[in-house]
């Protein structure tokens, strides 16, 4: 089952605080607002080692509204470990490469379990966040919370320091492009994974990277795929209580907005080759020590694997003819460029 819809909370507070129409809050508050569950596996920043740590809350009025957290947490282990520390029903948020572990789990525990996956183009280590303080000239033991995004659509990150100054930079914004771009703190499972989304887990959340919403929209939609009847019953119930307003759509359109990500996963196989190089690169200490020095290095490391590895390893599979061909196709698509340049002037 598959129904895809995009919509938003209709608490505005909720709405503007989250990172994209807080589709995901809104599930959580009205779950433990009805009693269905009783636990939720939440997260919180700890300022002492500075990065988000996972713990379960038994009520919405414990819950923290953080935004999306891209830092990779250890769930599975803590799950594991604090399993009897779970009442009645529990959900829990996560990527979807753990939506299936989590169902086991709860399955030989005998717990009752919503799961809501986001779309996932991949984690950063606790270890890139730091060199984005590094890379901003930020002392990390100064740094007292961190959300990555929230307050607005699409936004992005927001620093609070000890001294009570605030720092902001733009979502996707440099030097953390650089950094995601880079690759050196994405955690290894992340290289070869082709999911952006899971069938396993009750409804599946992102952002409507569509041209219409970043143009227009600056509060927030969330695009949703629902997976389950029960995903489906939870959502139908909050539309008809007016605690949410979402509408139906095409897939078509889930793809379009999650274009780059789905294409990048779709050839993971075809670029096992360089995958496999990127990560003996990155397993040599003294290349991994040269591209994580400082900023500089890391954006000369992206500009060797854009422009000489990835475009290396790719000819190696074309013959004479293909590669002419290629070439032949840049070189008339930078000319069509340089006419439409001319005639708009």
């Amino acid at each position: 089952m598959e129904k895809v819809f995009i919509g938003y909370s209709n608490d505005s507070t909720i709405r503007y605080h989250s990172s994209s129409g807080g589709i995901i809050t809104a599930i959580i508050k009205h779950l433990f607002d009805t009693g269905y569950v009783s636990t939720y596996l939440s997260c919180t920043f700890n300022k002492e080692v500075c990065c988000y740590e996972p713990k379960f809350i038994y009520s919405y009025n414990e819950y923290e509204l953080v935004g999306s957290v891209y830092q990779d947490m250890d769930i599975m282990t803590f799950l594991k470990s604090h399993i009897t520390d779970i009442k009645g029903r529990l959900m829990v948020v996560c990527s979807p490469c753990l939506v299936k572990a989590v169902r086991h789990i709860a399955k030989v525990h005998s717990i009752d379990v919503f799961i809501a996956s986001y779309f996932c183009s991949g984690q950063t280590t606790i270890e890139g966040t730091y060199f984005y303080y590094k890379a901003l000239g930020i002392d990390r033991t100064n740094v007292v919370n961190i959300r990555y995004r929230g307050d607005g659509w699409p936004n992005g990150i927001t620093i609070q320091m000890k001294d009570g100054s605030v720092i902001q930079r733009a979502n996707y914004s440099e030097p953390w492009k650089t950094m995601h771009q880079s690759r050196l703190y994405t955690p290894r499972r992340c290289f070869k994974c082709k999911q952006l989304e899971s069938c396993f887990s009750d409804i599946s959340v992102g952002d409507p990277w569509l041209k219409e919403y970043l143009d227009q929209d600056k509060t927030g939609h969330s695009l949703f795929i629902v997976h389950s009847e029960l995903g489906l019953n939870v959502i139908e119930q909050m539309n008809s209580e007016n605690l949410i307003t979402c509408s139906s759509i095409n897939y078509s359109l889930y793809e379009k907005s999650q274009k780059f990500t789905i294409q990048r996963k779709s050839r993971i196989n075809e670029d096992k080759e360089i995958i496999d190089f990127e990560l003996k690169l990155q397993n040599l200490r003294i290349y991994n020590d040269w591209a994580t020095r400082n900023y500089t290095n890391m954006k000369k490391y992206v500009w060797i694997m854009v422009h000489i590895v990835q475009p290396y390893f790719r000819a190696k599979k074309m013959n004479s003819k293909m590669i002419i061909t290629k070439l032949y196709n840049k070189i008339l698509r930078k000319l069509n460029n340089e006419k439409k340049s001319l005639v708009s002037r």
